[in-house]
């Protein structure tokens, strides 16, 4: 095994699509397969770019612990005394691969980096892919407590090329190709300085994009003028279809003067099969200047946290958080109706009030009127789909915006095949697949799915018109 490098000649002239290290380690037919580490029947019996990526992950491996084939990686691991004196060296070199500040961490610092990894990789099972949605499942998924446990890349490798239990080797392999998403995902933050994002985004927005009214005030005896935010909490009344949840007709906004009559004919409202559930909506609506038209409009900032990052290059095979993840914050708007949301789309590419913003709009994506088919192709998509989606890159700040009316907001919400959450479900089959093959947990997502999704839908009916 330690001549491999030597043996391996891939054929000439051969052109293979590139094997993603993600799709290797987590395939079970591959060199890194149960009997591998043992023979190199694995090896030889996979094609020239899965031998090729073999090598590559081989070279890091060793790189990490310092000795080369799998034979003596094995070795150097498989005692806690051999563990403890690589230890150091691996965290350095892993450290130095995903931060630039590695020179200046001391070991602690270095150890802390690469534990917060094993445990951003631990949450990336227990926390995204056993609770919440795929909750029902979880009894099936349970991480192995050794696995767990470990939190350096030595104790990894030695679970992962010496335990005697195949589903614990794959585990601990597992959790080493998370680590790698968690600390590229990380690294990627740092380098755009992701920390400053949302805040950032809203003062952006505070400054040059909403509508306010002047105050002034004294700072320091001195009078100075300041904007503050014009804000109108609005409640709003929509009609669903029994049957799917769907939104009928247009949402309408319920007066305050008629707030305590509207609220008592909503209880006394009784939902019948072939009729129709009541459902209010509170919305703090903010307003843009359209040209003297006061416009309201409903913001939610989201950050995208780090787990669905490492979700979402999982599904497009991809290692660059830079190119599977274009942007690490998401905007919604919600507007009265189709002519508003235009307008608001306007006032993004004219850069706000007076064009006193930066703002690059791409990417668009119109559904909204439903002229335009949904192009999204992705597993779970609708066609039924109703936004304005595009990516706004304000002041240096890659965002990523959804506008929508009153009624596709709560289509998106509680729409059977619409849904927001049926869709998360929907898209991430495959990456379960990735993380739970079913040849060694025994889970056929394809057959739980529709059962999975009669539940959530369940959960929607009850939460959402509960009286």
């Amino acid at each position: 095994m330690a001549t491999l490098e030597r043996l391996y000649k891939p054929p000439v002239g051969e052109v293979t699509r590139e094997m993603k290290h993600i799709e290797l380690m987590l395939s079970e037919k591959g060199p890194y397969s149960v009997l591998a580490w043992r023979s190199i029947t694995g090896f030889y019996g996979s094609n020239a770019t899965v031998q090729g990526q073999f090598l590559s992950d081989l070279n890091l491996l060793g790189n990490l612990v310092g000795t080369y084939g799998v034979r003596e990686i094995a070795q150097a691991v498989n005692t806690d005394t051999k563990k403890e004196n690589i230890r150091g060296r691996a965290n350095r070199r892993a450290i130095r691969i995903f931060s630039p500040e590695y020179d200046q961490m001391d070991a602690a610092k270095r150890e802390k980096e690469i534990a917060s990894y094993a445990s951003i990789a631990n949450a990336f099972i227990n926390d995204y892919f056993r609770t919440g949605l795929w909750a029902p499942l979880a009894d099936k998924t349970d991480l192995h407590e050794e696995v767990e446990s470990a939190d350096s890349i030595p104790q990894l490798i030695d679970i992962m090329l010496n335990n005697p239990i195949g589903r614990v080797r794959f585990e601990a392999k597992r959790k080493l190709v998370h680590m790698q998403l968690a600390a590229t995902a990380i690294a990627r933050g740092r380098e755009i300085n992701e920390k400053e994002g949302i805040p950032r985004i809203t003062q952006i927005l505070n400054d040059g994009f909403w509508f306010g009214d002047e105050v002034v005030s004294k700072i320091s005896k001195k009078r100075v003028k300041t904007k503050r935010i014009r804000i109108k909490p609005t409640d709003v009344e929509s009609h669903h279809s029994y049957e799917t949840l769907e939104c009928l007709g247009q949402p309408t906004e319920i007066p305050d003067n008629e707030k305590i009559q509207a609220l008592k004919r909503i209880r006394e409202h009784v939902p019948e099969p072939g009729g129709y559930y009541i459902k209010t909506t509170h919305y703090e609506q903010r307003f843009i200047n359209y040209g003297g038209e006061l416009i309201p409009v409903y913001q939610d900032s989201r950050p995208k946290r780090i787990l669905a990052r490492m979700a979402k290059m999982m599904r497009k095979e991809q290692e660059d958080p830079a190119i599977a993840v274009q942007d690490t914050t998401g905007l919604k708007f919600v507007v009265k109706d189709i002519p508003d949301a235009y307008k608001l789309l306007d006032f993004f590419t004219k850069g706000g009030e007076n064009g006193a913003l930066t703002i690059k709009v791409g990417d668009l994506e119109d559904t909204l009127s439903g002229k335009e088919e949904y192009s999204a192709k992705n597993n779970g998509s609708s066609p039924k789909t109703r936004q304005l989606k595009f990516i706004a890159t304000i002041e240096g700040h890659s965002v990523e915006v959804i506008i929508h009316t009153f009624a596709t907001e709560q289509i998106n919400e509680l729409q059977h095949e619409v849904a927001h959450e049926e869709y998360e479900l929907k898209r991430n089959v495959n990456v379960y697949k990735q993380n739970f093959p079913e040849e060694i947990y025994h889970v056929n997502v394809n057959e739980e799915l529709p059962s999975m999704i009669d539940r959530l839908r369940r959960g929607r009916r009850a939460s959402a018109f509960a009286s």
